[in-house]
């Protein structure tokens, strides 16, 4: 399905390359990505509930090769998870899945618990959930994404209103 939708970047859940897999699983993964001109960007989205989740989310990270990870952290972990942002290089962006997301629900509250932090912590914009938000006309998500969304990628809603090839997404 990627290939006839022509998509390019692949984010790497943990059903498409289990957290345990070995060194030889995961370069056999990427020669199947490889295979079909994909490229794995980013692992996740990964809920690292403890410093130890954290801990074992940078390992899949450096193992896979990626330097991107989706999480929904533990808000008393962000002071950890900026650390291990900073001693890595690895970027960490916080997702969210709109307002009924009780512990992030939207970018406000995520830009205002990481906005001291390590820059390589991040937010990670669930489009699905921005297209329901639009369709809903809300002048709040609007303002949000034009307040936050700007930096994050080349794609925006406008591309995604024109029909633009998902290809055409990379990141800043």
């Amino acid at each position: 399905m990627m290939k006839r939708m022509d998509i390019k970047y692949l984010c790497i859940k943990d059903f498409h390359l289990p957290f345990k897999s070995t060194a030889v699983e995961i370069n056999n993964f990427h020669e199947k990505l490889k295979q079909s001109d994909i490229t794995g960007y980013a692992v996740g989205p990964i809920y690292t509930n403890s410093t130890k989740a954290i801990d074992d989310a940078f390992d899949y990270a450096q193992r896979v090769g990626v330097k991107l990870i989706i999480g929904i952290p533990n808000k008393e972990d962000l002071a950890y998870l900026s650390n291990k942002t900073k001693e890595t290089g690895i970027r960490f962006a916080i997702h969210n899945h709109g307002p009924e997301d009780k512990l992030y629900p939207n970018a406000t509250v995520i830009y205002n618990l990481i906005k001291n932090l390590d820059p390589n912590l991040g937010m990670c914009f669930d489009m699905g959930m921005i297209r329901v938000m639009d369709r809903m006309r809300s002048k709040i998500c609007k303002a949000i994404i034009k307040e936050y969304l700007i930096y994050t990628s080349k794609m925006s809603l406008r591309q995604l209103r024109k029909g633009l090839p998902v290809n055409s997404v990379v990141e800043s």
